[in-house]
């Protein structure tokens, strides 16, 4: 019997083509079971980054009422349309928490933040998305005080075009 060294099964062609989806379905498997357990529903809600602090901005849970009440009020609203199932809204929920300039632009020109989770079906979240003619998450929305319609924000965050549409006058009627 011929002795198969290491190298030489490392180097056999089966071997190589065989590796890499063995690898990605490992991978894949550890993925799904280590994140089978989230309750997906409760996944925003038990988190503390939207939780009030006195260093941070203080977010509200999103309401069409409550967006009428602010809108007549002529406040300034950012609403951050976000689902569980979507990373973008994980990443974009940090960026926007945790990011000092905005935090401070938020307190500056006393910005209202309403949290819009969608991730129940038929939610005031989903209708509101709906109503802006939007279909995908993660979607951030401003409005401007006497302006008709939101200033939307599409998929990742840019911070220089959320906190320029926040410094800039509102337009005139």
């Amino acid at each position: 019997m011929l002795p198969i060294s290491r190298w030489a099964i490392w180097e056999s062609t089966l071997f190589r083509y065989l590796l890499g989806p063995t690898v990605a379905i490992i991978l894949m498997t550890f993925l799904v079971l280590r994140f089978a357990g989230i309750d997906r529903k409760n996944w925003f809600e038990d988190s503390t980054i939207y939780q009030t602090s006195p260093e941070g901005p203080e977010w509200q849970p999103f309401s069409k009422p409550k967006l009428s009440s602010l809108r007549d009020q002529n406040q300034l609203i950012l609403v951050h349309f976000v689902a569980n199932w979507s990373p973008q809204s994980l990443q974009n929920r940090v960026a926007l928490c945790s990011s000092d300039r905005l935090s401070h632009l938020f307190d500056d020109f006393h910005v209202r933040l309403l949290l819009a989770d969608a991730n129940t079906p038929g939610s005031p979240a989903v209708e509101a998305l709906h109503e802006l003619g939007e279909e995908a998450f993660p979607l951030i929305a401003i409005y401007k005080p006497g302006a008709q319609h939101a200033v939307l924000f599409r998929g990742k965050l840019d911070e220089n075009a959320i906190a320029a549409e926040i410094v800039k006058p509102p337009d005139n009627p």
